[in-house]
């Protein structure tokens, strides 16, 4: 209601603030479609503002279904003058564009209910969570969800197959991604991060799955974890930026 009343009196910055804040309680809270749908209304709000842009393409991708249209809003915000670090940008897009290449990739982001940008941290915390819920020997429990959460962790939790996950890399780390999804599970135990079955801790991963051919550097800090910052236009309004620094968050 206030979003909607912010709107009706013309208050376009106080509306798309509130749709942010929303938005971002939705990203951090695994609900990706509902982030989604608040990134839509802010961009049709103010369609020329990029940083609403910016986070319309960022919720295509966690939602899923959309790399195009992500890509699409990845370069429209760029050049609608984005302030943010072009080389993060350039990574944004680097992901968009090789996701739109694989569109029978698993959403792995969605399925642990995390951001793309999630910390280690917060992604080994999310997988354990998703195996203990889903546990096929726990009351409620689902095998064919506990078996993505396994096949999620095993590239989301080892930093070079995240790596080769989102921006492209050598076949072996996409393999060891297929060979999780298919692989068998006991059922009464539950692999540890990083664990494959039958291995101990720090084995079954092929060399050649620890290098990207193209490393990007550190996954990128998230914009929505961080207050907005203003910039003044060279008529001298003021448009919103988004502070997105180059180091991953913690």
């Amino acid at each position: 209601a206030e979003i909607d009343a912010a709107a009706r009196r013309g208050d376009t910055a106080r509306a798309l603030a509130l749709l942010e804040s929303r938005g971002d309680h939705h990203r951090l809270s695994g609900e990706p479609d509902a982030a989604l749908a608040d990134a839509r209304a802010a961009a049709e709000l103010a369609p020329q503002d990029a940083a609403a842009r910016f986070r319309l393409a960022v919720a295509r991708l966690e939602a899923g279904g959309e790399d195009y249209q992500a890509l699409m809003d990845l370069r429209a915000a760029k050049y609608l003058g984005l302030s943010m670090d072009a080389e993060v940008v350039d990574q944004w897009m680097r992901r968009a564009q090789n996701w739109r290449d694989r569109p029978e990739r698993k959403n792995h982001y969605r399925t642990l209910g995390v951001p793309i940008d999630a910390s280690p941290e917060a992604m080994k915390q999310a997988y354990r969570q998703a195996a203990l819920r889903w546990h096929p020997d726990k009351p409620g429990g689902d095998t064919e969800r506990f078996q993505a959460a396994q096949a999620a962790w095993e590239v989301l939790g080892d930093e070079a197959r995240r790596r080769a996950y989102d921006f492209g890399g050598p076949q072996a780390g996409l393999a060891a991604e297929a060979a999780a999804s298919r692989a068998p599970r006991r059922r009464g135990r539950s692999q540890g991060p990083g664990q494959v079955e039958g291995q101990g801790a720090g084995q079954g991963r092929s060399r050649s799955s620890r290098h990207c051919a193209r490393d990007p550097g550190p996954i990128p800090q998230s914009p929505f974890v961080h207050p907005s910052h203003y910039r003044k236009a060279d008529e001298g309004s003021r448009r919103r930026g988004v502070s997105y620094g180059g180091e991953r968050a913690r």
